[in-house]
């Protein structure tokens, strides 16, 4: 049975009880006031009856109104009757003794007697009401008495009449006073009577009400000690219980017994008790698996610090690199502007053997005579083409040299390349490797929560580093697109050049010609003139090549000057890259310091927990939770489904047992 329901009988029980007793009581009381009502009647009656024969001795020798002497009378008399029926037939009579019952036939005749002497005195003051009585004799009767004014006023016949009437009614009043007489003793014996037997009813309803009040007291209390008894046994195991969880021992239980609620109580311990015992487990698992952690985010952190630090030599070279290339790049908007002079140079003479040319035409339309200031001219133009040819061979060298140093530029450059490859691949190992990081921090709960934000500040690093390798691969790239443009332009150039190389040489054997056939010049002047005209088209060619190549070198200048800048913008970025790597390894050492102490934490925890004796041993739990772990691998294949050889590499950079880098090894940030 429930608890609940034990108590609710009782309950029901003891207001059962209350309400039989008060029943009890109140039937008990009832029936004694019923017992005092009727003593009280019978003392009224009594009363009634001494104010009748007070009334009636007062007729004759005291002061007497004969003006209401009958409504006076039953005035007094008034409910008498019902009084004395009450007295014979009341229900109380019944549970009076039999003496009582022998003593009231006998007061009834009495009584009976009484009342019809009564009613012929009623008569006799009736009559004496209505006989009128002058206003001496009312005075005399009503403070004399009747007698006495009779003795005064004797020939008065209205007096004379109620001295009659008072002389019969006499008679009956001396036969009321002597049955008056006889019902008062039988009035106090029946009074008394009434008084023992009221007083007995009292007695056996209380001894009643406290036999049935000790009886129920007796059952209710025993219910009660059985009912208290026995949860009290049933706390007692559970204090034993509570006392040993109280001594850190979560391996108690208690067998679940007895009511409900009790068995429910019970239940619920051992239920507390496992959940208790299942979280100190599972603090000692993580606590046990935090200080795994710890390890893994220190070697993670000494692996991210000893990659950086390689970011940190590969930037060095990097800068070395582009120092060189900014150096060679100097060198040749140096050899660009050499290159630029002698081609504004090449131009010139052009131009001046174009109008020599057009002279020379001139001449030999206009007269033969000139033929000896032709020679010399054309022996002049000769020495002009070989000079024009020796500038165009040393324009085809210097732009050979232009193209070698282009081609070792973009070589340098495909290296560079190389090398940001290597940066952003580190990068995204910097990137895997807080990743692993975070994950480790979330394994250790509120423990890992400040190596999360390192790690994700260093996740974040790891970005703006591989950002920065991507700007300048793009920088590179364009810089490459330059020198391929300007190398494409050099080809052109050096293609402009062996064609004017060509067409000089075609001068200078048109010279050399003119030269040895000036004897023959007048059977050979329409050859001339032919000849000429050839000088003068090839010089025109020879022009616009000129000024083609002016503007091919202007154009690679200009790419070679965008070169640079870029260049400088490369560099500038790889200074934000060292900036970053260098704060990447202070945060690391931070992480390094924050994992000391977050694993003495640890310790302590662990050495604090192992006072709570728990139904599994760590290593039990920790073997159990490896079986159950869900989590197989850092990365799960939905996010890096395709991962690199270098990926994985540093994926397992955190489980490797043989990193031993210290970032105070690390030259540029000891001390």
């Amino acid at each position: 049975m429930k608890l609940r329901n034990k108590f609710l009988l009782i309950t029901i029980l003891s207001v059962i009880q209350v309400a039989v007793l008060s029943t009890l009581s109140l039937m008990g009381f009832k029936k004694i006031q019923l017992a005092k009502d009727y003593q009280l009647v019978l003392a009224k009656t009594q009363k009634q009856i001494s104010e009748v024969i007070i009334y009636l001795d007062g007729m004759e020798y005291w002061g007497f109104d004969t003006s209401n002497a009958y409504e006076n009378l039953e005035t007094i008399v008034e409910g008498l009757e019902d009084n004395i029926d009450t007295y014979f037939y009341d229900e109380v009579v019944d549970t009076l003794p039999d003496d009582y019952m022998m003593i009231q036939l006998q007061a009834k005749d009495y009584f009976l007697r009484f009342t019809l002497g009564l009613e012929s005195v009623e008569k006799k003051l009736s009559e004496m009401e209505k006989i009128e009585l002058d206003n001496n004799a009312s005075v005399q009767i009503r403070s004399y008495g009747i007698r006495h004014a009779f003795t005064y006023l004797s020939d008065d016949e209205a007096v004379s009449k109620i001295m009659t009437l008072s002389q019969t009614a006499n008679t009956d009043i001396t036969e009321i006073r002597r049955y008056y007489n006889l019902i008062s003793p039988l009035a106090d014996e029946c009074y008394n009577m009434i008084d023992e037997t009221v007083e007995k009813q009292e007695k056996n309803i209380s001894l009643l009400i406290l036999i049935i009040a000790i009886i129920s007291c007796v059952s209710i209390t025993s219910l009660i000690l059985s009912v208290t008894t026995n949860v009290a046994r049933k706390i007692i195991r559970v204090k034993d219980m509570t006392k040993t969880l109280a001594d850190k021992d979560f391996t108690a239980s208690v067998v679940p017994k007895g009511s409900y609620e009790i068995k429910s109580l019970m239940t619920n311990i051992n239920n507390m008790v496992e959940q208790i015992n299942a979280f100190f487990t599972v603090v000692k698992v993580t606590a046990s698996r935090a200080i795994s952690s710890g390890y893994t985010i220190n070697d993670a952190a000494n692996s991210t610090a000893a990659a950086t630090a390689e970011i940190d030599e590969n930037i060095k070279t990097i800068m070395t690199q582009f120092d060189q290339m900014i150096e060679t790049v100097g060198k040749a908007v140096m050899v660009i502007s050499d290159m630029n002079v002698q081609v504004d140079t090449l131009v010139d003479n052009n131009e001046t053997q174009a109008l020599a040319i057009e002279e020379s035409s001139k001449a030999v339309n206009q007269a033969a005579g000139t033929l000896e200031h032709i020679r010399t001219m054309a022996t002049e133009r000769s020495s002009m083409a070989q000079e024009m040819h020796a500038l165009i061979t040393d324009g085809d060298e210097k732009i050979s040299s232009t193209n070698d140093l282009l081609t070792v530029i973009s070589n340098q450059l495909d290296e560079v390349k190389e090398v940001i490859d290597i940066i952003d691949n580190v990068a995204e190992q910097t990137n895997l490797l807080s990743m692993n990081a975070a994950i480790e921090s979330a394994h250790a709960g509120e423990a890992g929560k400040g190596f999360a934000v390192v790690a994700e500040e260093i996740r974040n690093l790891a970005e703006s580093t591989s950002e920065n390798a991507a700007t300048i691969a793009e920088v590179i790239n364009g810089i490459i697109d330059s020198v391929n443009k300007a190398n494409t332009s050099s080809n052109d150039a050096s293609v402009a050049f062996q064609k004017v190389s060509r067409n000089a040489d075609d001068v200078v054997s048109a010279l050399r010609e003119i030269t040895a056939g000036i004897e023959s010049i007048d059977a050979q002047m329409q050859h001339i003139k032919e000849k000429s005209e050839e000088e003068f088209t090839a010089a025109d060619k020879i022009s616009t090549y000129c000024k083609k190549l002016a503007e091919q070198q202007k154009s690679v200048s200009q790419d070679v000057d965008a070169m640079n800048d870029k260049f400088f913008e490369a560099t500038s970025a790889i200074k934000k890259i060292k900036s970053g790597t260098t704060d990447i390894v202070e945060r690391m050492m931070g992480v390094s310091i924050a994992s000391k102490e977050s694993y003495k934490n640890m310790t302590d925890l662990e050495n604090i927990l192992e006072e709570f004796k728990t139904k599994e041993t760590v290593e039990e739990a920790v073997k159990q939770a490896d079986e159950e772990s869900i989590i197989e691998k850092p990365v799960s294949q939905e996010l890096s489904p395709e991962l690199t050889p270098e990926q994985l590499q540093a994926l397992e950079a955190g489980n490797r047992e043989d990193i031993t880098f210290d970032l105070e090894s690390v030259e540029e940030y000891k001390g």
